[in-house]
């Protein structure tokens, strides 16, 4: 009975198995159609997505042919809208697969594109997001810039770009996301070519982006929407070099209100200070030395590297000497930011000669313009040579305040970025938080250095009366000594060449001042001479000068300095947390003069255990020419290296970078210190 009991319970258990395998093959083979009907569906979807976004290329192309004032508002909304939709649409069916990308670097051909979607992702989204956002809240300013040109163009601006703040704030956030994904993604050069073409164009336009939307968010309140505000202009020659970019030739006061500029006054630097029927403090100590400066005027106000100090004295000395109120801020311009405006607006007329100044020849009309005329005598040519300043200002107010349907916005843009980054545009304002902005932008010159790394920064001050810097070129070779207690020895030398042609007379360097403009020279005479240079060089605070070139300046070559100058470089006490090296040296016409400096450095290396980085922030001058440089760095004995940034050529234990600047440039180098 048990075993007939036992048989049968298998005969019904047999089947009832083979009933639950067919059942469970049943829906493993549903799960697969499914799985496949959906990855179906993604891939369909993910497909359309991807189609529309190729298509779209030509439609942007077609829409920005002709600019802004050819795009129309609505149909550039549609674009925006449906590229947004695209890449959320492709965000949303790639999400499933995206933790995985990352370990499938090594994929034959795709592997590296496919480590890097997560970021590529993430950019996208964050890049169309800024755009709905930015585009939902300046739509109105499209409309508006394409009107016929009005006097209110510039108000109703302003206006729209304060309602826009709410959308402008959503467009920023999501800029710092798309930044933040470009900086994790770091260098594409193992992404497909198309790819990486577009990040490319990315890397050039995402500084001038975010930079560009932070400043909005400023832009109504420094236009006056809250109130009347007035700025201080400073005018700056480069051709001239002094430290924050050039000597003070003149001086600008703008007012601006309810998001308008009200008035745009120049007037040449000379007249500013009312040194007749007041006192004047004392001149800082080498222009009293080197120039026989006994006041300090405006027109030497930018002294220091510092434009915030700089600035500040401009202000106060401007408002002394004109018996006005202090100004809310000062923007310092020069020749080359001239012409970078004018590339961004266009040409401008001037009205009283009808003379059409461009971007190509605005410089050369300011150096003509200084010349004595015919009928005049020397004291009008001296009283007016730069009444120029005035009629050329009045041009750009009236192209600016009811021309800028004519201007393209995002040229204008990129002209300013470009000036602000390279010093030919520097900005303070009293205000903290609009300062703050700037700051962070560095578009203030602020003299900065953080602490627990290397700077470099060398400013030259012409102390010829001249204009010689038109000629001169420097460079700059710096090589620094790594210890191991993150401690350095540094070794600077600078090369300047001045190429102005020879003194035809052979006379030798004499000082000129007052003397030449008795006699109305032209402005190329200025500036083919030899050059007197009041040399510093800004290093970590705490660094020990050991030892440097020494100099001769003949007393005979100075036509009323108080004193010569000869022997090595000095070290002056200027900022607190800086250490200042100063020299004077004379490089006549054809020459080449090298001036070294050696000195100790504090810790410049931060590290966590064996991993170390040193950094180097090289700081040029603002305004100043764009400079070559070669930097050495030798790691620690028996250090290894990791990496650099940007990329240096390495080799028996040494990094070398060799580059030009004209904008603040960082180094890197990442290194391991051997075991004990």
């Amino acid at each position: 009975m048990t075993q007939s009991t036992t048989q049968s319970e298998t005969l019904i258990t047999r089947p009832a198995a083979q009933s639950g395998r067919r059942i469970a093959l049943l829906l493993l083979t549903g799960a697969v159609v499914l799985l496949l009907l959906w990855l179906g569906v993604k891939a369909y979807r993910i497909g359309t997505a991807v189609q529309s976004l190729l298509a779209r290329q030509p439609q942007a192309e077609a829409l920005l042919a002709g600019g802004v004032s050819s795009l129309h508002p609505d149909e550039a909304e549609e674009f925006v809208l449906g590229l947004r939709q695209d890449i959320v649409t492709l965000k949303r069916e790639t999400a499933f697969v995206m933790p995985l990308t990352p370990h499938l670097a090594w994929v034959p051909t795709i592997g590296p594109l496919l480590a890097a979607a997560p970021e590529l992702m993430t950019m996208a989204d964050a890049g169309t997001e800024t755009a709905v956002h930015a585009f939902n809240g300046l739509k109105p300013a499209l409309a508006l810039l394409q009107t016929e040109n009005e006097s209110s163009q510039m108000a109703a601006l302003v206006q729209v770009i304060d309602n826009a703040e709410p959308d402008l704030i959503l467009a920023n956030a999501a800029m710092s996301r798309l930044v933040a994904a470009r900086q994790a993604l770091g260098d594409p050069s193992g992404l497909p070519w198309r790819v990486r073409q577009l990040l490319e164009r990315a890397d050039t336009l995402l500084p001038l982006a975010q930079d560009g939307l932070q400043t909005t968010l400023i832009l109504p309140e420094l236009m006056g929407i809250e109130g009347p505000r007035t700025y201080l202009i400073i005018i700056q020659n480069e051709d001239e070099a002094r430290a924050t970019g050039g000597f003070i030739t003149g001086a600008g006061l703008m007012q601006v209100a309810d998001g308008r500029i009200v008035s745009l006054d120049f007037q040449d630097g000379n007249y500013i200070d009312n040194w007749a029927e007041k006192p004047y403090d004392f001149p800082p100590q080498p222009l009293y030395d080197f120039m026989a400066l006994e006041l300090f005027f405006y027109r030497d106000a930018n002294f220091w590297p510092d434009f915030p100090t700089s600035a500040e004295n401009a202000i106060q000395l401007f408002s002394y000497g004109q018996g006005i109120p202090e100004a809310d801020g000062a923007i310092a311009i020069d020749q080359q930011f001239v012409r970078l405006l004018l590339q961004g607006i266009g040409p401008v007329t001037i009205a009283e000669t009808g003379q059409t100044l461009t971007a190509q020849n605005v410089i050369h009309h300011f150096q003509e313009a200084w010349a004595k005329t015919n009928d005049q005598t020397v004291h009008d040519w001296y009283s007016e040579r730069k009444s120029f300043l005035g009629t050329f200002g009045q041009a750009i107010h009236a192209k600016i305040e009811s021309g800028l349907g004519e201007i393209d916005p995002l040229t204008l843009a990129q002209s300013l970025h470009t000036a602000a980054k390279t010093g030919h545009l520097q900005i303070y304002m009293r205000d903290p938080a609009q300062m703050a902005l700037f700051d962070k932008l560095n578009w203030d010159g602020r003299l900065e250095n953080p602490t627990g790394q290397d700077f470099l920064s060398v400013i030259d001050s012409n102390m010829g009366y001249n204009k010689v810097n038109m000629h001169v070129a420097r460079s700059l070779d710096y090589n620094v000594r790594l210890r191991a207690d993150g401690r350095a020895d540094a070794a600077l030398t600078i090369h300047y060449t001045n190429s102005a042609p020879p003194d035809p007379e052979e006379t030798g360097c004499y000082q000129d001042t007052l003397i030449d403009y008795g006699r109305a020279p032209a402005y190329q005479e200025l500036a083919d001479e030899c050059y007197w240079n009041y040399l510093r060089v800004y290093a970590p605070g705490d660094s020990t000068l050991n030892n440097s070139s020494s100099h001769t300046v003949p007393l005979e070559t100075l036509a009323v300095a108080h004193q010569g100058w000869s022997g090595p470089a000095q070290t002056v006490n200027e900022f607190a947390g800086w250490s200042t090296f100063a020299n004077f040296i004379l490089v006549p016409q054809q020459e080449t003069v090298a001036v070294s400096l050696n000195y100790s450095l504090p810790v410049v290396v931060k590290g966590d255990g064996r991993e170390q980085t040193y950094q180097l922030t090289l700081r040029p001058q603002a305004g100043a020419r764009s400079q070559t440089f070669q930097i050495t760095v030798t790691l620690p004995p028996g250090a290894q290296l990791l990496s650099t940034t940007p990329e240096g050529a390495y080799a028996g234990n040494q990094v070398t970078f060799t580059a030009e600047n004209d904008t603040i440039t960082t180094l890197v180098v990442n290194y391991t210190l051997p075991n004990n």
